[in-house]
């Protein structure tokens, strides 16, 4: 089974879970390594905004505009 079939076989809830574990793991490393938690809180919040839209750019592009061959 190739990633891509592994990745289909996922259902929302799982991808939901995923997604709070990276955050919780995040956050945990934050707490715990105080010289990455002190350049979060002094890098300006801008660059961490402009980061997240460059990153999602491509998933929402393909989300809205791709079109899809359901016929697989």
């Amino acid at each position: 089974m190739n990633l891509n079939q592994r990745v289909k076989s996922l259902r929302v809830l799982d991808i939901a879970l995923i997604k709070l574990g990276v955050v919780a793991s995040t956050l945990f490393i934050l707490t715990v390594w105080p010289p990455i938690m002190n350049w979060v809180l002094m890098v300006h919040w801008g660059w961490f905004l402009i980061v997240g839209l460059i990153l999602s750019a491509r998933p929402t592009y393909r989300f809205y505009f791709v079109k899809v061959n359901l016929e697989q």
